[in-house]
């Protein structure tokens, strides 16, 4: 057989404007796929490639089967990441942006993704946030908007408010600072009174999304049963708080303990917790000095110089605040029961608060007694406690004190308070110093020249959160026009596993509203959804300079590795999440100009299933550039092939495996589908003497069709070279679509995955599948194989 080297920089060139055009007769139905957009950071790094290759592969999949496949790509423009940026290069935020995106889209394209560049949009754009401010002025009109004070997440470092869904581990989601509180006037989504739909409505997705995904939705939703307490002040004006203290309501899933309560602890940010922050220091000190508990010691607590009444017993119970309660659970307030809970026995201890009952916490976890259940409906027929339902989802603070982001459309007038502005759009100012200067207009309403603009902008969450739609109506006047009703529902949906408790739940949402409104027919933005694994990497760090060096500047000798500008000694850091700041990334355009694009395609999808984390290991590269050119090697063999020969027994084995793999890039199985095509070709070459070479010819054909979907530009000039440009799914007689079993591949005995094989597959073509699988766990050299068939194979290990 001939042998040479496939020359991808000519043929990357040759077809990288090639985009395949289907009739629209011929297209069956459209389908809508879609990935996360981008942040336009201006640079594209592997974890986008591994994304976009997910959505890429989907997109051609369904072209071959004559879909009309609508895969458009927009960028999440606006944020606080480019405004500071823009500034430290001395540039308007526009301009940073703006410039990145074109790069990206450079960088994007070179990578051979099918996007239908045409729908392309940008959350910046003033022609798709004025359909934003459209729609929250709607929504301020119906009482899904509202404008309040509250306490809030401050994070120091990006002067600016977080949702609770961007505080992780007490720290905000882009500065990793620690977050404070702030008592301030904001704008709210009403999103809590979606809690009960948003999460019934988790049952349409059984099956369609993450399970994963879904849990966390519902822990966040966090739906509670039990019972609230009313526990009235005392009736006087105390010096504490400069009104009277209203009646304290509890909620709790123990009412029985109502005889042991102690003490009562309202959390910083309930609503009594706010109240005496603004009305006493002593207070709004504490509360400012002693964020949330990281131990057991830091249980913090302030009596509040407040006496309350329990309703059971009439006895007099003292109010605290402490750091220990959390405002989102429940009511915010909690009884203080040291006698049986842990938490409260803490707090009590940590503050002298002296503890009267007798101590019996190792009963606090036993299940409740028919006497507790009695006591419970006494209370109940009493009317001491009422039954109730509390969500921990609370109110979407959608304010952000930035520049760079959708103004609010919104006027304040001391006469009419608030008023929308509806000379749509709403710009910001071009000046960004001045934008936090109140800027003076005529109030719409009443024509007070005193009114003035809303300054905050919109959390780029908003922007996102409607986004999936509009692509459809890109080009509408109107918020929509009326395709979006039978196009604008996401069919495939895949991004990151983090947006779960976020976009992905705010998307939800704004489903619910765009469908009251009659925008859309399906509330549900995402049928089916995928979520991608990360990729790993080891960091590098130069111990002599102690700062971090990129991959490419260290070199290894004797096991140990070194940078290669100064010979300084490298510390290796473990596998961990591609990052800037650790430098243990990899430019995709690098790779791209070493290997080619198909080899850095196959490479990001060979070796590990794109659920999960995907370790990087480069010397996987030449193994996936070797089998590129086999591929190209093998095409000009096969058309030099006359021979007549077994007909019956090829058709049988490829056109199985053609069902596997078209069933493997359904189920987003896309290592198991090329470990597939690798088996079809060593079947080729272990069998090529007595192969009919017609029929060949005609399978090897639509082989390509479908590596096309992996590699498409080895496989787009083989198919040139057989004059086929008809990219259609390679008929499977359903002869071929055999019966299948789940067999568990077994380690030493324990369980590392499971596979679906056919009935009529052998031992030997099992192994060499499993093989290909998963090379990294070097199964071939296993001590021992067992292999019991319609069960399970175990690979004994020394």
């Amino acid at each position: 057989m001939r042998t040479k080297i496939f020359n991808f920089k000519k043929y990357e060139d040759k077809w990288k404007n090639f985009t395949p055009k289907k009739e629209e007769k011929v297209c069956k139905k459209k389908i809508y796929i879609l990935g996360m957009w981008m942040y336009p950071s201006g640079y594209m790094h592997m974890g986008h490639v591994r994304s976009f290759m997910i959505v890429d592969i989907i997109a051609r999949l369904f072209h071959l089967k004559d879909y009309k496949v609508f895969n458009p790509i927009g960028w999440d423009a606006f944020g606080l990441p480019a405004e500071n940026a823009a500034k430290s290069y001395g540039i308007h935020p526009k301009e940073w942006t703006y410039s990145n995106i074109e790069k990206m889209k450079s960088q994007i394209k070179k990578c051979q993704f099918m996007f239908n560049w045409e729908n392309e949009m940008f959350t910046c754009n003033k022609d798709y946030y004025k359909h934003q401010q459209k729609l929250l002025i709607r929504m301020f009109k119906d009482g899904y908007l509202i404008n309040k004070e509250e306490y809030l997440n401050w994070d120091p470092v990006d002067k600016t408010v977080l949702a609770n869904e961007q505080v992780i581990d007490g720290k905000g989601w882009r500065s990793g600072a620690f977050v404070e509180k702030k008592l301030m006037r904001q704008w709210f989504i009403k999103i809590s009174d979606y809690a009960e739909i948003l999460l019934k409505d988790l049952d349409k997705l059984k099956g369609k999304w993450p399970q994963k995904i879904i849990e966390m939705q519902k822990n966040w939703i966090g739906k509670k049963t039990g019972y609230i307490i009313k526990f009235q002040s005392c009736g006087e004006k105390f010096s504490c708080c400069e009104k009277d203290v209203e009646d304290i309501v509890i909620f709790t899933k123990s009412p029985h303990f109502i005889n042991k309560v102690e003490f009562v602890v309202a959390a910083p940010d309930s609503k009594i917790g706010i109240d005496l922050y603004k009305s006493n220091k002593e207070i709004k000190e504490f509360i400012k000095n002693n964020p949330k508990i990281k131990n057991k010691k830091d249980y913090r607590g302030i009596f509040t110089g407040i006496y309350l009444i329990n309703p059971y017993d009439f006895s007099s119970i003292p109010l605290y605040i402490g750091n220990y309660v959390e405002g989102n659970y429940g009511t915010g307030v909690v009884m203080g029961v040291p006698s049986v809970c842990e938490n409260d026995e803490l707090f009590a201890k940590n503050n002298s608060i002296n503890i009267i009952h007798k101590n019996n916490i190792n009963n606090y976890l036993d299940n409740v007694s028919q006497q507790d259940n009695d006591f419970t409906k006494k209370l109940l027929s009493e009317n001491i406690i009422k039954n109730k339902t509390v969500y921990s989802l609370k109110d979407w603070c959608i304010s952000r004190q930035r520049y760079w982001g959708t103004p609010m459309p919104f006027i304040f007038c001391e006469n009419c308070y608030i008023v929308p502005n509806e000379n749509f759009p709403i710009e910001l100012e071009e000046n960004m110093e001045n934008h936090e200067k109140k800027k003076y207009i005529n109030c719409p309403k009443c024509g007070n020249t005193n009114a003035y603009k809303e300054t905050d902008t919109m959390d780029t969450f908003v922007d996102s959160s409607w986004y999936s739609w509009k692509f459809s109506s890109i080009n509408s006047e109107d918020i929509f026009n009326e395709s979006v009703k039978t196009t604008g529902t996401v069919d495939y949906y895949v991004g990151g596993p983090e947006h779960a408790t976020t976009h992905l739940l705010y998307a939800r949402y704004m489903g619910k509203i765009l469908k009251k409104y009659n925008y859309i027919n399906e509330d549900e933005p995402f049928r089916n959804l995928f979520t991608q694994g990360m990729i790993l990497m080891k960091s590098y760090k130069d111990t002599i300079k102690n700062e971090y060096v990129f991959p490419k500047d260290v070199y290894e000798e004797n096991n140990k590795f070194y940078t290669i500008k100064d010979k300084n000694p490298i510390k290796v850091g473990v596998y961990e999440k591609m990052s800037k700041s650790k430098k243990n990334i990899i430019d995709p355009l690098e790779i791209i100009d070493s290997y080619g694009v198909d080899t850095m395609r196959l490479f990001v999808m060979s070796d590990t299933p794109p659920g999960k984390d995907f370790i990087w290991n480069e010397n996987n590269l030449q193994g996936c550039w070797r089998f590129i050119n086999k591929i190209w090697n093998l095409n000009t063999n096969i058309q030099n092939l006359h021979q007549v020969g077994e007909v019956e027994a090829l058709e049988d084995f490829v056109m199985n495996m053609f069902y596997r793999i078209v069933k493997n890039f359904e189920n987003f199985e896309f290592n198991i589908g090329i470990a597939h095509m690798r088996i079809i070709i060593n079947y080729i070459e272990e069998h090529w003497s007595k192969i009919d070479a017609t029929k060949l010819k005609e399978i090897w054909q639509d082989f390509l069709k479908l590596f096309w979907c992996i590699c498409p530009i080895v496989s787009m000039e083989c198919l040139e070279s057989w004059n086929n440009f008809n990219l259609t799914m390679p008929y499977v007689k359903e002869s071929h679509q055999l019966n299948k079993y789940l067999l568990l591949i077994c380690v030493n005995g324990k369980k590392i995955h499971e596979i679906e094989v056919n009935n009529n597959e052998n031992e030997d073509i099992i192994k060499e599948k499993i093989f290909l699988i998963f090379p990294d766990l070097n199964l071939k050299k296993s001590k021992k194989i067992i292999f019991v068939k319609n069960k399970l194979i175990n690979f004994v290990k020394n």
